[in-house]
C-alpha cells in the first residue's frame, strides 16, 4: 500500500512539474512574459549604435557606387540583427523576425524586409553578384525604413 501511495505522489509531482510549472505545457506559451509584448523597446545603447550605422549607410549611399551600396546593405543588416537581438535575445534570426512582425507597423514593409535580408545573403555569400543599382538602393531604403521604425517605436 505504501508503495502504491509513493508511486501516486511521484506521478502527481511529475504532472505538476511538466504541465503546470513555469515552462509546462499548459501555461507556457514558448515566450517569456517580458518578451511577448508588442510594446518592446530597443535599449538606448543599441539605438545609438544603429543610428551610427544608419548615418554611415547614408554616407556610403551618397558615394553612389554599387560596391559602397553593398557594403552599406551588409552594415544595415548587422543593425537589423542587433535590433532583433536587443528585443529577442538568444533566438535565431528567423524566430526573431517572426516575433518582430507586430512591431513593424507596415505589413508590406515586413515582407520587404525579408526580401532585403535575402538580397543581403546574396551579396554576402555569392561571388560577383551583379545587382541593378536601383535594386541596391531599394534594399537600402527598406533596411533604413525598417530600422528607423524599430528604433523609434
Amino acid at each position: 500500500m505504501i508503495y502504491f501511495i509513493g508511486i501516486l505522489i511521484c506521478i502527481a509531482l511529475l504532472f505538476l512539474i511538466l504541465f503546470l510549472g513555469p515552462k509546462g505545457k499548459i501555461f507556457y506559451s514558448g515566450k517569456s512574459a517580458a518578451r511577448s509584448s508588442v510594446n518592446l523597446r530597443i535599449d538606448n545603447k543599441t539605438r545609438e549604435i544603429i543610428q551610427r550605422q544608419l548615418a554611415e549607410a547614408e554616407t556610403l549611399k551618397k558615394i553612389a557606387k554599387p560596391a559602397q551600396l553593398k557594403q552599406a546593405i551588409l552594415e544595415l543588416d548587422k543593425g537589423l540583427n542587433l535590433a532583433l537581438e536587443s528585443l529577442y535575445p538568444g533566438k535565431n534570426f528567423v524566430e526573431k523576425m517572426k516575433q518582430v512582425k507586430p512591431k513593424i507597423k507596415n505589413g508590406e514593409l515586413y515582407d520587404n524586409l525579408w526580401y532585403a535580408h535575402k538580397v543581403r545573403n546574396i551579396i554576402a555569400h555569392e561571388i560577383n553578384t551583379d545587382l541593378a543599382f536601383t535594386e541596391l538602393q531599394r534594399v537600402m531604403d527598406i533596411f533604413e525604413e525598417s530600422l528607423r521604425d524599430l528604433i523609434n517605436s
